[in-house]
This record gives C-alpha cells, structure tokens and sequence, in this order.
C-alpha cells in the first residue's frame, strides 16, 4: 500500500525526483491469511498459489537488476531467486520449496 510521496529537485535543477514510500503489512497480511488457508486445505482447488508480491516490490526488484518489470523470463528468475531467499519468505504461500 502507499503511503506517501516526496518531491524534489536533483541538484544540477534538471530533473523533478519522486521518493514514494510503501507500507508492505497488508501485503504480508494477505499472504499469511492464504498461507493459513492452504495449510487447512481450504486452498485453492488443485492449483498451487506460490506467493503473493505486490507490484511495487517487482518493479523494485526490475530495477534492481537492470531489466524491465515486462520481461516474463528474467522476472521469473528474478522472482524464483527473491522467494526461494529466507529475506522474502513471508511473500509466500506455500509451506515448501519454490
């Protein structure tokens, strides 16, 4: 969820820049509630939902590597990598192994 935006101007005066600030809790939130679901098999009829990421954490993680959020291969492996680390482990859904 959003939660604010800063405005500033970079120093040589060219450019506006945009700081905007994310509040991940309800995103955890959302993703311990469906984690508690399948866990009592009340899930998600014969298909596996993985995890849940908001949008803001995959546009970071694109622009962290350098690619766009629009390419489906490298954001599965750059989505495949970020889950299967214990720093993201709260985004998913399922109890094993990506």
């Amino acid at each position: 969820m959003k939660t604010g935006e800063i405005y500033d101007v970079s120093d040589d005066g060219k450019k506006l820049l945009t700081r905007t600030t994310f509040d991940p809790n309800p995103h955890l939130k959302h993703a311990e509630n469906l984690r508690a679901l399948n866990e009592a098999g009340r899930g998600f009829d014969g298909m596996q939902h993985v995890a849940t990421i908001p949008g803001f954490m995959l546009e970071l993680w694109a622009q962290e590597a350098g690619v766009s959020v629009t390419d489906e291969k490298a954001m599965e492996e750059i989505m495949m990598r970020k889950l299967a680390s214990n720093e993201f482990s709260k985004l998913r859904v399922t109890g094993g192994g990506i």
